[in-house]
């Protein structure tokens, strides 16, 4: 497993996307195929080479990877990995919580990596489970634990997979997303489940990119929950699921839900604080 520092250069700083999040299920809890077997929807390739064959994602040998087209934060990840190729020491890599930023080798250097070594004639499938929680990132290949840090710094990121050397086929691409932990309810504080009207969004002003955060080619969504009090504005904010608290989106988010407005949610008719989650999406364009 590696894991490398991001790199900072000056890039435009850009708007990003920003919407209200109700009364969604967060995340399924259970496992759920996030490769069809078919092709590459939902992945992209990135300085590498990728294809999909007899229901099979192949790697070639690269620096690069194949990586997924959305970011994930606490999971547990388990696939199927078969190595080999031209090369004696083939290695296939599976990254986690990894942003696509590369040095001048086209190595990515903002990843953390679980290992699987194959041979040139490709022996059989490895199963590999890992587990990412919080600051802890455990690995297992055939059962048997092969990392184990508590020192991961990303809150999210792609899930990524490579070869170099060699070759490596990827199948059975699984995730169970972890849900947001409870959080203690003011007191005094309305929730849907009182069956109030629910308080509506009237200025969304968006978050703004740092330049650190923006090079690092971070992008996703931080969520907060806040209560909209009975005059529209909204206070109590907290991070629920933090996207980058290192070069500053975090913060960002807070600043621009602070300056959001709303019509007050209601209860019989009269204005009550109500508890809203908010979820700050940045997208590069």
């Amino acid at each position: 497993m590696n894991a490398w520092p991001a790199r900072s250069a000056a890039l435009n700083i850009l708007g990003a996307l920003v919407f209200l999040a109700t009364a969604r299920p967060l995340w399924a809890q259970d496992f759920v195929s996030i490769f069809n077997a078919t092709d590459l929807t939902g992945w992209k390739v990135e300085n590498s080479t990728g294809d999909v064959r007899d229901g099979v994602l192949r790697v070639g040998d690269a620096s690069g990877w194949v990586r997924t087209e959305r970011a994930y934060s606490d999971f547990v990840l388990k696939l199927d990995v078969r190595v080999g190729g031209d090369a004696e020491n083939a290695v296939a890599g599976v990254f986690v919580r990894s942003w696509p930023t590369f040095d001048d080798k086209s190595v990515p250097n903002d990843a953390y990596r679980i290992t699987v070594k194959g041979s040139a004639d490709f022996g059989g499938w490895h199963h590999v489970e890992i587990e990412c929680i919080g600051h802890t990132l455990s690995g297992r290949v055939d059962g048997a634990i092969t990392f184990r840090s508590e020192m991961i710094d990303n809150p999210q990121g792609y899930l990524a997979l490579n070869a170099s050397p060699g070759t490596a086929e990827f199948k059975s691409i699984e995730i169970k997303e972890y849900p947001v932990p409870p959080w203690d309810i003011p007191a005094g504080v309305f929730t849907q489940k009182d069956r109030v009207i629910f308080p509506r969004a009237l200025a969304t002003p968006k978050p703004r990119y740092t330049r650190e955060a923006l090079a690092a080619k971070i992008q996703g969504a931080v969520l907060l929950t806040g209560v909209v009090e009975t005059d529209g504005t909204i206070d109590h904010i907290v991070v629920r699921r933090s996207l980058d608290p290192r070069f500053g989106l975090d913060s960002e988010a807070i600043a621009a839900a602070k300056d959001w407005r709303f019509a007050p949610g209601t209860l019989n008719g009269q204005p009550v604080p109500v508890l809203v989650s908010l979820e700050l999406t940045f997208t590069m364009k």
